[in-house]
Parts: structure tokens; sequence; C-alpha cells
């Protein structure tokens, strides 16, 4: 027994004619015969009476459309599993971001990829931009959230978001009191420090905003 003898079973008892059940399974009209015939001397019975140009289901075939109906169906349901799986996001994916928005940004939009590709392991490290574009070049990461702009033309970006960044200083600072704008070049006479970043993960988020 072929799936397409099922299939050209279903499509004569449907159309109730050879000719239009033939048009509708872009096949000539004879070879569909035949492999009705086939199936018939296989099972032993008469699935259909014909009547002229019409035909209709014996007793036989009343009993066998449902059941040859739910074959092809649980086929096309395994095949089309089966593509759904192929292309899934499956495995670990690695995601970079810098930490001063790691906290803010991530824990959302990671509960949505987890729920959506239950499948799919994510790892996520906070490091500084310069460090991640490393990663990013050496494959040590899939991906990387970072402040821009960035040097260098060989990683595809583009914007999630734009930010506007304030500058608080101190009553003592001697620009504070001043009515002319601050710009970039104040920062070059200030002194300044900055926090060194520890690469950390997030085992928590996910399970926490996936609930």
């Amino acid at each position: 027994m072929e799936v397409h003898q099922l299939r050209y079973f279903c499509a004569v008892s449907e159309t109730g004619s050879f000719t239009r059940a033939a048009e509708r399974e872009q096949v000539a009209q004879p070879s569909l015969s035949q492999q009705i015939m086939k199936l018939e001397e296989e099972l032993g019975v008469r699935l259909f009476d014909r009547l002229g140009r019409t035909v209709r289901l014996t007793g036989f075939g009343q009993v066998f459309l449902p059941r040859a109906r739910a074959i092809l169906g649980e086929l096309k349901a395994a095949k089309d599993e089966v593509a759904e799986r192929q292309s899934a996001v499956a495995g670990p994916v690695n995601i970079g971001v810098i930490p001063t928005i790691a906290p803010y940004f991530l824990p959302l939009p990671l509960a949505l990829f987890a729920r959506k590709y239950p499948q799919a392991t994510i790892n996520v490290a906070e490091d500084i931009t310069a460090r991640l574009m490393d990663r990013l070049r050496s494959g040590q990461i899939d991906l990387a959230i970072l402040a821009m702009p960035l040097r260098g033309h060989d990683l595809e970006t583009f914007n999630l978001r734009t930010e506007r960044l304030f500058a608080i200083p101190g009553w003592t600072w001697t620009f504070a009191a001043a009515s002319r704008p601050v710009t970039w070049a104040w920062p070059s006479a200030m002194p300044m420090t900055t926090g060194s970043v520890s690469p950390r993960t997030y085992p928590t988020i996910v399970p926490k905003y996936s609930a």
C-alpha cells in the first residue's frame, strides 16, 4: 500500500470522479485508475461502484475512507513536526552584554526568547565593549549588546535604542555654576576613575521572569 494510492483514493471519494480526481492530483487519469485498482487488489475488496462517469463508495470504501484520511493526516503532521524542528533554534546561545544595561534590558527579552525557543540554552556574560568585540571575533559569543560607536567595519551592527547621558557634577566643581553648556572637552581636564568589571552570568534571570 502506497501513500499516493491513499491520496488518490481520498481524491476520488471527495470529487466523485476519476477524471476530476486526476486533475486535482495532477496525474493522468489512466494512471490514477490503475493505482486505485492496485489498492483494491491489495485489500481484496471493491472500494468504488463505477456508475458511468461517476463513482460512489461501496460499504468497504466508506469504512476505509476515515482510516485513509487519518493515515494521511498523521503523515502530514509528522512532516510538519520534522520541518519545525529543523528550523527551530536549539542548543547554546551565547550573549555578551555591557554591565551598565544588562540588568535593565535583558530580563524580559530573555524570558520571551526562552519561552519561544525552549530547546535553546541561553548563556549571558557581562564585559566591556572592547573585550566583547574580541569575543565576537573569536567566536566565543554569538552576539553582543555593546556601546556605540564601534571601531572597525568587520561586525554587522544595528541600533537597539538611544539613551541620553547626563553630567551630574558636585557643587565644588568649577563648571557647576557656569552658564555655558557642558561639552565633551571637560573630561580631559578632570580626574576620572572607572570601575573594574568581572564577567558574570545570569542563571536566575530567565526562571524569574518566565514564571
